[in-house]
């Protein structure tokens, strides 16, 4: 935009084949993605003719999986949403920003306090610490997110979804479905793009107002608006760009395409004339020996091996260029390859999820772990020897389709005979699904991703097992508890009392089983998420918390009394227990009201019964 604000003026132009879907500026530098995944960077002056002659837009970074947004952080740091991950690039090295979960970003915003924010699909909104993260309270209720503005009054974001429109503190909300932006430049006054026309909204203290509609019968287009200064501009593909102040004022931006002075044709034509004289002299000495086409494949596959592995693209640039057929050996080495990367790196990222499970611990060769985290290392780093990776791959691989399931077998079966009677309470068609399983593991595995797929069935069924028997053993040690309290807190009992004896043995029986089930139920993300509790890899990984324990104790006896607790857990400040008592119970009916399965909670009177249900699903989902 020139001085007058309603005027743009032509400064650059980009490649034509770049079809972009999303564009920001940082100083002086021009991001965007094209439709080929691609992130690419240009920077910019005030002059065409500069502009011009700097070339071409950089690639910056490249995703075969599809990039979903872009953005630039409050301290210049660039984060792409890439799929099922979020992305820190410094220079052309990307770092993978820590999440709870594998997160879909649909936008990236900055705050009034100067935080980074990001916008999930169904995750909630991140704020973003560098390459950490941390879910804004309050905000993983909401699913299919699509937008992100901020109020001037408060640091939390409104959040517009496929069907409302949050305010900050989440308490006010209206209809929104079809909008597809929320645009604001003043914190007060904000935009929501329908599919026709803007709709114009006041947020503040009090929520939020509906002042007005206009321009109802246009379509804007999302990827083409933006804020800027005090003024919002909204694109919309066949009529332009329209600009809306805070004062209400609206009007057409005029868009000035004259930039062909007669000292700039003069620079263009000898700037031609030299690179034609220069391409002329090119092509007619190596005309016999270079093909454009074949040379253009290269330099494509060449790239993206660069990204991948440097070292690789080195060795292969060594060879010799003398004729074309040697660059077509060339390409063809290069895309074998990328699918052998592209085939190794799919098989790693199943194999190192199989480490994390309980059954695993059961196969047999010992150093099959070590082996999958070196292999899901190596193929992650920016330089590795992929006939190595492909052996150790295939080791692996046979190590897991070889692997013997009879003691993983045994196990499930003489934990299932010791807790029969607790799993048939919670899954009465539990034992006819454990025989079939049982007999098709007599079927030797085609290949390794049947054999994993066994693995993964095997691992529901030890959890609803451990998890049943959990909850049935510390009941019965809780009822043993129940007569005796009273004695054991008005009475100072010796350490060899017989009565002392039922409480610490029941106290022990109790801890040991709440440690197990807390690592059972941790193992299920969301499900440890909705409860509050960390996710453990080993049982050793986090010590119990007292909150954590009581919190198991609620689950498994919803009616469970603080003295009852002190007993059962070995402490003798009751007060403390009693305040803990009421803070988790208090925590249980807020995580009913704000839980995203709300449905399942109305079916149930109790947190344990829900649990029970998830339990239940997690190990007959076959």
């Amino acid at each position: 935009m020139n001085g007058n604000e309603s005027e743009a003026e032509r400064i650059a132009d980009l490649p034509e084949r770049d079809r972009i879907t999303s564009m920001m500026f940082h100083n002086n530098t021009l991001y965007y993605i094209n439709g080929n995944s691609e992130l690419k960077c240009k920077h910019i002056s005030r002059s065409f003719i500069d502009n011009s002659l700097r070339g071409n837009p950089d690639i910056i970074y490249r995703s075969l999986r599809g990039m979903t947004t872009a953005g630039i952080g409050s301290e210049g740091n660039l984060y792409i949403g890439i799929r099922d991950s979020l992305l820190l690039l410094h220079g052309k090295e990307a770092k993978l920003v820590k999440a709870s979960d594998f997160p879909f970003v649909n936008r990236i915003a900055v705050g009034r306090d100067d935080m980074t924010y990001a916008a999930l699909l169904n995750g909630g909104v991140l704020r973003l610490h560098g390459d950490s993260s941390s879910v804004e309270s309050n905000s993983a209720r909401h699913r299919f997110i699509k937008d992100i503005a901020f109020t001037s009054f408060s640091s939390k974001p409104c959040i517009l979804t496929n069907h409302f429109l949050f305010s900050p503190d989440g308490r006010d909300s209206v209809s929104a479905d079809g909008f597809s932006r929320l645009l604001t430049a003043d914190g007060r006054a904000f935009y929501a793009l329908m599919e026709n026309g803007i709709r114009k909204y006041i947020i503040d203290r009090n929520g939020i107002r509906h002042i007005g509609d206009t321009l109802g019968d246009i379509r804007f287009s999302p990827s083409i608006s933006l804020v800027q200064g005090k003024n919002i501009y909204v694109g919309a593909t066949s009529l332009g760009v329209i600009m809306l102040k805070p004062d209400g004022i609206s009007q057409w931006v005029r868009f000035n395409h004259d930039v062909y002075t007669l000292d700039y044709k003069a620079m263009i034509f000898f700037f031609l004339l030299i690179c034609l004289s220069a391409g002329f002299i090119l092509w007619h000495r190596k005309r016999k020996e270079k093909d454009f086409g074949i040379f253009s494949d290269w330099e494509k596959i060449r790239k993206d091996i660069a990204g991948i592995n440097p070292k690789q693209a080195k060795n292969l640039e060594k060879e010799n260029f003398a004729a074309i057929d040697s660059v077509d050996r060339r390409i063809t080495a290069g895309r074998e390859w990328l699918e052998h990367y592209e085939t190794v790196k799919n098989k790693a990222t199943p194999l190192k999820q199989l480490t994390s499970l309980d059954v695993f611990r059961f196969i047999s060769d010992k150093g099959i772990k070590k082996d999958i985290y070196t292999l899901y290392d190596d193929i992650r780093s920016r330089s590795f020897d992929m006939a190595e990776c492909e052996k150790l791959c295939e080791k692996i691989e046979n190590c897991i389709q070889q692997a013997d399931m009879r003691k993983i077998l045994e196990v499930i079966d003489g934990l299932y005979k010791d807790n029969k009677k607790s799993v048939d309470n919670i899954d009465t068609g539990f034992a006819a699904r454990l025989s079939l399983f049982v007999s098709g593991c007599n079927i030797p595995c085609n290949n390794a991703e049947s054999a994993i797929n066994r693995i993964h069935e095997a691992n529901k069924k030890l959890f609803l097992i451990k998890a049943a028997g959990c909850i049935t053993k510390i009941k019965e040690a809780v009822a043993r508890i129940k007569p005796i309290v009273n004695q054991l807190l008005n009475e100072k009992r010796k350490k060899y009392d017989p009565i002392e004896k039922i409480r610490r043995e029941c106290s022990e029986i109790i801890n040991a089983n709440l440690e197990e089930l807390y690592y059972a139920l941790s193992q299920d993300t969301l499900l440890a998420s909705e409860i509050k509790i960390k996710q453990r890899i080993d049982k050793d990984d986090i010590k119990m918390l007292y909150k954590e324990k009581v919190l198991m104790l609620l689950i498994d006896v919803p009616d469970i009394k603080s003295e009852i607790i002190c007993c059962a857990l070995n402490n003798v400040n009751l007060n403390n227990t009693r305040s803990t008592l009421s803070k988790v119970k208090k925590e249980i009916s807020s995580l009913k009201e704000s839980s995203n399965r709300q449905d399942v909670y109305e079916q149930t009177d109790s947190l344990g019964k829900y649990i029970l249900g998830i339990i239940k699903k997690r190990g007959s989902d076959d």
